[in-house]
């Protein structure tokens, strides 16, 4: 390649950069579109694959009290977007089960420490349950659901 040789940028119809030509040479660029369906929707052009990701557009705040058996945070839910879960509790952690089977010290999914938070991966839609290592007096899963 010599150092004068021309480069050139291609664009795609909507103007955003593709590729390079460069000494002769097409480069094709590693980069991530993104498009809106027209209802706030965004479709994501990822390595060639097509994915559609809605927007939230409520949240659901609750509080679910902070104890020592296995506890229902979360019914299934198809319009869910994601889900926040802060361990609102001095010293009790909690322990949180990704399906409908019972939760308990050696069945769950992630845990908590007192005062953390976990966010659910976005996607998921199943039942949320939990235990508390502890029944804590004013303790709670502070819970923000969002929800299309």
């Amino acid at each position: 390649m010599s150092a004068d040789s021309p480069a050139s940028i291609l664009f795609d119809q909507l103007g955003n950069p593709v590729g390079v030509i460069y000494d002769g040479y097409v480069y094709r660029l590693q980069t991530q579109s993104q498009i809106t369906d027209g209802y706030g929707n965004i479709a994501e052009i990822v390595a060639g694959a097509l994915a559609v990701t809605q927007l939230s557009t409520n949240g659901n705040i609750t509080a679910v009290a902070a104890v020592n058996t296995d506890t229902l945070l979360l019914a299934a839910n198809v319009d869910r977007r994601g889900v926040f879960i802060y361990n609102d509790t001095t010293g009790a952690t909690i322990k949180i089960g990704l399906s409908a089977s019972t939760v308990s010290s050696s069945n769950f999914s992630v845990q908590i420490s007192a005062g953390g938070l976990f966010e659910i991966p976005f996607g998921y839609t199943g039942e949320i349950r939990a235990i508390w290592s502890v029944t804590e007096s004013g303790g709670f899963a502070r819970i923000t659901e969002l929800s299309a």
